[in-house]
């Protein structure tokens, strides 16, 4: 399942960037296979290192609209952030902008 994922993430990524346009991909740190259930840190890592790599941002969704810091995919962001030395800004799920505007 998850490595299925990674094909079908880059494979879209790069056919969105031929168009020259800035590429966001939106994520959801649940899996969508109707359990909702969270994905692990390690994935998300994975996930998040992606988008770095090959897009130009990232944009995170959440289903509720309240960013839960309890969570466990928050503070694995916090770490990623920090470790990548990118805003340590959490923007609104509002505020589309990504997280790291014209990496």
């Amino acid at each position: 399942e998850v490595t299925a994922w990674w094909g079908y993430a880059w494979h879209n990524i790069a056919q969105a960037k031929q168009y020259g346009k800035f590429v966001y991909p939106v994520f959801w740190y649940r899996y969508h296979n109707g359990t909702a259930k969270l994905i692990e840190s390690r994935h998300l890592l994975q996930a998040f290192n992606m988008c770095f790599e090959h897009a130009d941002g990232m944009v995170l969704w959440n289903d509720s609209g309240v960013w839960d810091p309890s969570e466990p995919w928050y503070s694995t962001l916090r770490l990623w952030m920090n470790d990548k030395g990118v805003s340590d800004e959490i923007h609104n799920i509002k505020d589309t902008t990504g997280l790291w505007p014209g990496h």
